[in-house]
C-alpha cells in the first residue's frame, strides 16, 4: 500500500509541475493538495505549493506552508531560501534578510543564497553592503532574479549613486557573457526606457512575478503611444484577468480579438471572462469558438467552462455534457463538485 501511495504521489507532483509550467496555477494548488492528503509529511510538496501560492500573491498562506517545509526538513539550506525569496517579494524585506542569512549558516557554501542576501539588502538600501556581495559572488542568468533586480531598481534608483549604479554595471558585465542576455537590465540602468520594447519586456517579466497592477500601468503608459499594438492589448487584459478584474479583462481581449489571428488563448480567457459577469450567453458563444480552434488551450478546460456557463444558463443536458467531457478528456478529480450538483 506504502509503494502503491508513493507512485500516486509521486504521479500528482510532476501533475502539478505541469500545470504550474503552463500557469495553470489554481490546478497546480489542488494537485498539491491531494498529494499532501496522501504524504502531510512530504516537505518537497510544500514547497512546490509555496511557489504557487506564490504566484497568485497570496503571500501570507505561501509563508505558512514554505514553514512547514522548514519544519519537516529543518537541514535543508533550499527551504529557508525560497522563504527568503516569498518574504521578499511580499516587501517583508526583515524577514527576508533572516531566511537568506539561515540558509547562508545551514551551507556556508550556498552563493545563490549569498545573490538573493545581496539583492534583500539593495531592496532595504544597504547599497554598499549589497555591492560587495555582488562582487565577490557574481549576477546570476536566473530570469526570476533579473526580474526581482529590475523591480527593486525601480524602487530605489533615487537612493544609487551615479558611481555605485557604474559599479553595478561593471559586475552585471563580468558575470552575463553575452550583452543580450542582460538587455534590459542595462538599458534600466541607463535610464533607456523610452524604448517601448524595453517596457513590454519589463512588464512580461513583472508579470511572471504576480505583479499585475504594474504591468496594467506599464502597459497604458505603452499604449498611450502605440494605441493599437494587440500585444500590449492583450498582455493588459491577462493582468486584469489575474487580478479578476472581469469587465476590464473583457475589454482588452475584445479589442485584441482578431487582431492577433485565431488566438484561441485570447478568446478562451474571454469567455472566462464573460462568465464571471454571468454573460452566459456571450460567453457560451466564445468559448464554443475557442473550443473549434483549440489551438492553444487545452480542450478539457474548455469544456470545464462551457460545462459551467451552460450550468449558469440552468441548461442542464448540455452542462452534464461539457462536464463529462472535461472530466474526461483530463482524467482527474476537479470536476467531480460540479458533476454532482447536476446529477443531484
Amino acid at each position: 500500500m506504502r509503494l502503491f501511495n508513493f507512485f500516486i504521489v509521486e504521479h500528482l507532483f510532476r501533475k502539478g509541475e505541469s500545470y504550474f509550467s503552463r500557469n495553470m496555477i489554481d490546478l497546480t494548488i489542488q494537485v498539491y493538495d491531494k498529494a499532501l492528503k496522501i504524504d502531510p509529511k512530504n516537505h518537497g510538496i510544500y514547497l512546490h505549493k509555496a511557489l504557487a501560492l506564490s504566484r497568485l500573491g497570496h503571500y501570507e498562506e505561501a509563508i505558512d506552508t514554505i514553514r512547514q517545509a522548514i519544519n519537516l526538513n529543518p537541514k535543508n539550506p533550499v527551504y529557508p531560501l525560497f522563504a527568503g525569496i516569498i518574504n521578499l517579494d511580499a516587501c517583508n524585506e526583515t524577514e527576508a534578510l533572516k531566511y537568506f542569512e539561515s540558509s547562508i549558516q545551514l551551507d556556508n557554501t550556498y552563493i545563490f543564497a549569498r545573490q538573493y542576501l545581496a539583492l534583500a539588502l539593495l531592496k532595504t538600501k544597504k547599497i554598499q553592503e549589497a555591492i560587495i556581495l555582488f562582487e565577490k559572488h557574481g549576477f546570476p542568468l536566473n530570469n526570476g532574479f533579473k526580474s526581482r533586480f529590475l523591480l527593486i531598481m525601480s524602487e530605489t534608483k533615487h537612493e544609487i549613486e551615479d558611481n555605485e549604479l557604474q559599479v553595478l554595471k561593471k559586475i552585471i558585465n563580468k558575470s552575463l557573457v553575452k550583452k543580450e542576455k542582460h538587455f534590459s537590465i542595462m538599458n534600466y540602468i541607463d535610464k533607456r526606457q523610452k524604448d517601448w520594447e524595453v517596457q513590454y519586456k519589463r512588464a512580461q517579466e513583472l508579470y511572471s512575478l504576480g505583479a499585475f497592477e504594474k504591468v496594467v500601468e506599464i502597459c497604458q503608459t505603452i499604449l498611450l503611444k502605440n494605441p493599437n499594438d494587440p500585444k500590449i492589448m492583450k498582455l493588459q487584459g491577462e493582468a486584469y484577468f489575474s487580478m479578476e478584474k472581469y469587465a476590464d479583462s473583457e475589454t482588452c481581449f475584445k479589442k485584441v480579438k482578431g487582431k492577433l489571428g485565431d488566438d484561441s488563448d485570447v478568446i478562451f480567457k474571454l469567455g472566462i471572462s464573460l462568465y464571471q459577469q454571468k454573460k452566459f450567453d456571450e460567453g457560451v458563444e466564445k468559448l464554443h469558438e475557442a473550443l473549434n480552434l483549440s489551438k492553444d488551450v487545452d480542450e478539457g478546460r474548455v469544456a470545464y467552462w462551457l460545462g459551467k456557463s451552460y450550468l449558469g444558463k440552468n441548461q442542464i443536458g448540455q452542462a452534464m455534457y461539457y462536464l463529462s467531457r472535461a472530466f474526461g478528456t483530463i482524467n482527474n478529480f476537479f470536476f467531480e463538485d460540479e458533476y454532482s450538483k447536476i446529477m443531484e
